[in-house]
């Protein structure tokens, strides 16, 4: 088992803050990234396979950057599952969700890859974490 922590708080300003703490022991875990040309050039897109078949997705975290300054970068985010795809996911910079449940929703039968395409002017990296437990 694998000892995963997340930890945030959400703010608003001049109001409240809600601290949000989440500790996972998943099976496995696995980090890959891919660099992406700006949008509309060849290889502004890429496949990620992430997930081995007969898993279930814990937690999924995206981290977006600009190439040169580590800016956060906004691309679209595809899960899928053999040849079929799910709804689109936007991501300005960072995404992260941690519900089994709503993961294995976002594509029938969970996903196992994810499509990324870049949306910005600027060649972007981007890093996916994936952690899951076998079933």
């Amino acid at each position: 088992m694998v000892q995963i922590s997340l930890s945030a708080s959400v703010s608003v300003a001049g109001g409240p803050v809600l601290p949000v703490s989440l500790p996972l022991t998943p099976d496995s875990y696995v980090v890959s990234d891919a660099a992406l040309a700006p949008q509309g050039q060849a290889g502004d897109t890429a496949e990620i396979p992430l997930v081995p078949d007969d898993v279930a997705l814990t937690l999924l975290a995206i981290a977006a950057t600009e190439t040169t300054g580590g800016k956060g970068a906004s691309v679209t985010v595809v899960p899928a599952h053999d040849a079929t795809d799910g709804e689109p996911i936007a991501v300005d910079g960072t995404f992260v969700l941690a519900n089994a449940d709503v993961l294995g929703r976002l594509v029938a039968d969970g996903p196992q890859v994810f499509k990324v395409t870049n949306e910005g002017t600027v060649a972007a990296t981007v890093r996916l974490l994936a952690a899951f437990e076998e079933v």
